[in-house]
């Protein structure tokens, strides 16, 4: 049996319980690794501070088949983690290298929302017959982060940190 653990410094622990005498509820630690912050990913923007690489662990849940470890955080993350081996998490090491993650949802993550803009860089003219639509729109916030959206696909293509909060875009 298995028990998933978070904290507030990004850890996510994996622990047993002793197999041996398990009425003791004794727990053994399997592994851990730390989140990553994908939804501030992109190398020709800012990356943000230390701290906020390692966002504080919200929620956490494993799969039934041990295969999949589903994290979310204080940064309004969602990340789903994966071992790159073929191995279980509790029966395999799980640290950072170990571990593939893909961002399942982010966005903003302080008190509120201000700034909605078009951003008509790109044109969607076929798709929808003769009207034109806009591919990126933009928002900003409380967070300080402005965050760019590909209107499509509905992800986060990029972001710039404003170091204080914003209003308009």
């Amino acid at each position: 049996t298995l028990m998933i653990t978070g904290d507030t410094t990004g850890k996510v622990i994996i622990w047993a319980i002793d197999t041996v005498n398990p009425a003791k509820g004794i727990l053994t630690q399997r592994g851990h690794f730390y989140t990553t912050a994908s939804c501030f990913g992109r190398n020709e923007l800012k990356q943000r501070d230390a701290k906020s690489r390692k966002p504080p662990v919200r929620s956490v849940c494993i799969s039934n088949d041990l295969k999949k470890c589903v994290v979310g955080t204080q940064a309004c993350e969602v990340i789903e983690y994966t071992l790159k081996s073929s191995g279980t998490f509790g029966t395999s090491a799980c640290n950072e290298s170990d571990l593939n993650s893909s961002i399942q949802l982010c966005g903003h993550y302080k008190e509120e929302v201000w700034g909605l803009a078009i951003r008509p860089r790109g044109r969607l003219d076929d798709i929808e017959g003769s009207s034109s639509h806009p591919l990126e729109y933009c928002t900003v916030g409380d967070d300080g982060i402005l965050r760019i959206w590909d209107l499509l696909s509905h992800t986060q293509k990029d972001y710039l940190d404003m170091r204080s909060a914003a209003r308009c875009c």
